[in-house]
C-alpha cells in the first residue's frame, strides 16, 4: 500500500491511495490531516483510491487511534474510485454517522466540481 497526501491551495488535501489499505497506512493518512487542520484549519478531501484492493484483515482496525477526534475540520470529503467499491467505501467511513458530507465520485473532475475546486 502506499499513500500520497499533499495540500493543494489553502484548504484542499489530495489523498491518493494505492492497493490494499493497513491500519498503519490509515494512520499515516490520519496523521497528515490533523496536521492539516491545526490551529482550526478547515479543509476539503480529495481521496483518490488508484489500483484500490481494499483493506487488510488485521485485528488492529478496532483501535480508536485510527479515528480523527471530530469532524469539525472537514469542510467535506469527497472519494474517487471505482464504482465497485462505493458501499465498501461508505460503510469504512461510517458515512451515515458523520456530520461532514462525503460524496463517493468514479471520476475525479466531478468530484472536484463537487468539492468547488
Amino acid at each position: 500500500m502506499s499513500v500520497d497526501a499533499r495540500e493543494e491551495g489553502t484548504d484542499i488535501v489530495r489523498i491518493t491511495l494505492r492497493g490494499r489499505i493497513a491500519p498503519a497506512d490509515h494512520a499515516a493518512l490520519l496523521f497528515f490531516v490533523t496536521r492539516a487542520t491545526e490551529g482550526g484549519r478547515r479543509v476539503r478531501l480529495l481521496v483518490v483510491l488508484e489500483n484500490f484492493e481494499g483493506w487488510t484483515g488485521d485485528e488492529e482496525w478496532g483501535d480508536d487511534a485510527l479515528r480523527l477526534e471530530s469532524d469539525a475540520p472537514i469542510v467535506k470529503a469527497a472519494i474517487v474510485g471505482e464504482p465497485r467499491w462505493k458501499e465498501q467505501v461508505y460503510a469504512f467511513v461510517a458515512r451515515p454517522f458523520r456530520k461532514t458530507p462525503i460524496e463517493y465520485f468514479d471520476d475525479e473532475a466531478a468530484a472536484r466540481s463537487w468539492l468547488g475546486v
